[in-house]
């Protein structure tokens, strides 16, 4: 005989065998209590992925979070800097040309 042959009936053996053990009312504990293992250990085995994405993942994203945190607020703070400088000169351009209209002589614009 082959070896396909006799692994093919070798499978066939080993489900006739599950389908009568399934028909059985003491296989059926059996089948509960491995049922209940295989989710505990499926539980457990989430958990500690869950554990690893939160320690590996989640603290490298922190980081990165914080330092892009820094950096938009230095951003940020330079941009309010700009606006002041730029709003001071603006005040100082307006006031000028106020000055140069009601005839005081400190005009910043050049006749």
């Amino acid at each position: 005989m082959s070896k396909k042959l006799i692994f093919y009936i070798v499978l066939i053996i080993i489900i006739l065998v599950l389908l009568f053990l399934s028909q059985q009312v003491a296989s059926e504990l059996f089948v509960k209590n491995t049922l209940s293992d295989l989710a505990s250990q499926t539980e457990a085995f989430l958990a500690k992925g869950s554990n690893w994405v939160t320690s590996k993942m989640f603290g490298k994203m922190t980081d990165q979070i914080q330092s892009g945190g820094e950096v938009i607020k230095n951003g940020v703070s330079a941009t309010e800097e700009s606006i002041s400088d730029t709003t001071e000169k603006i005040e100082n351009y307006i006031s000028g040309i106020s000055n140069a209209v009601q005839g005081k002589n400190d005009c910043p614009v050049q006749k």
